[in-house]
């Protein structure tokens, strides 16, 4: 009966890790729409530029930014390391999208596909986008 106790119990705990690594793993689809929302209402209220740290409501320590076309091999080498989900998003073959990945602990906790219809950012600080230097300039497409 002991033995059945802690069979049970392992498996109870191994799914309450499971769950939990995979909650902490989730990126959330309606803060991405949140986000997508405050960066479109703060690029045409401001057309020359974004404060990143307005338009975000989670904790992130740093922000990368994606042209057009960038293949998966360049996104995990300016991440430094395997994002699983970096082959899902439409980068490498889309030229109307700009991509956001928000990083938090080496970790992806948000990202987001960007219309070039809004403008492209000036990508010359494109590496150091920080809480502490999170306001990008923007180019106007003609």
């Amino acid at each position: 009966m002991k033995r059945k106790i802690d069979v049970l119990s392992l498996l109870v705990l191994g799914l309450a890790i499971t769950f939990f690594y995979f909650q902490g793993n989730s990126i959330d689809a309606k803060g991405r729409n949140e986000l997508e929302a405050n960066m479109i209402t703060s690029m045409k209220n401001n057309p020359s530029q974004v404060d990143f740290n307005k338009v975000t409501n989670f904790k992130w320590d740093k922000m990368y930014t994606f042209t057009p076309y960038t293949p998966d091999k360049e996104i995990t080498k300016q991440l430094g390391f395997k994002w699983k989900y970096s082959n899902e998003t439409n980068i490498d073959y889309l030229d109307d999208i700009n991509l956001l990945v928000f990083v938090n602990d080496d970790r992806v906790i948000q990202y987001l596909e960007l219309s070039r219809e809004y403008g492209d950012f000036d990508f010359r600080d494109k590496n150091n986008i920080t809480p502490t230097n999170s306001v990008i300039h923007l180019k106007q497409i003609k």
